[in-house]
């Protein structure tokens, strides 16, 4: 969480390439990379291929990439360089500036089962495959996410509970008037992800 890098605020992967027993698969299964900060590009992710005709392929999978900021030309929270193939699936990309998947025109990228949410200027830029079931929302938010961040979590309930016995209205969730218990039975029940 939090981290900051040239490229690649969390993970930058340059594959090797060339022959076939050289090509690399690698894997990112249940991460999540959060608050993540690149100068150049990737906020969160930065991938690139050396040789051109490789078959490397990165698969992320059931991770969250949330909040993650890059200031380069091809910028994203999650960065396809060249040479390059992407599987993402049943992920959540969300937060992130200018945005959440920036696809080289050397790579390919096959995006399944994904939830893209309050990015702030595109959710997928460049040419991919759209595998099916992904969803596209300029918001997050849902019933008890009260920071916004496309889940219900520990920050939500220690958020209403810092309002608790008042009447503001962002925390009453069942709109009786005040912050009180059925407003904490509703974070409970909403508990994880959005969507």
């Amino acid at each position: 969480s939090g981290n900051t890098a040239a490229n690649g605020g969390h993970v930058a992967f340059t594959a090797v390439g060339g022959s076939p027993e050289n090509w690399t698969a690698l894997t990112l299964d249940e991460c999540t990379f959060d608050g993540g900060q690149a100068g150049h590009d990737g906020g969160a992710i930065y991938l690139t291929g050396s040789s051109s005709g490789a078959d490397n392929w990165v698969h992320v999978g059931y991770s969250q990439l949330h909040d993650n900021h890059a200031a380069g030309a091809d910028t994203a929270a999650l960065h396809v360089g060249p040479n390059m193939n992407l599987d993402l699936h049943q992920s959540l990309v969300s937060g992130s500036m200018p945005g959440g998947v920036w696809v080289s025109p050397e790579a390919d990228a096959h995006v399944s089962d994904s939830d893209f949410c309050s990015n702030s200027a595109f959710d997928i830029e460049g040419d991919w495959f759209d595998w099916g079931g992904n969803g596209f929302s300029p918001s997050c938010a849902c019933t008890g996410d009260t920071d916004g961040d496309g889940r219900v979590a520990v920050n939500d309930l220690l958020n209403l509970l810092a309002e608790f016995g008042g009447t503001d209205a962002s925390y009453d969730l069942d709109e009786n008037g005040q912050v009180d218990v059925g407003d904490v039975l509703i974070i409970i029940a909403n508990w994880g992800e959005c969507g």
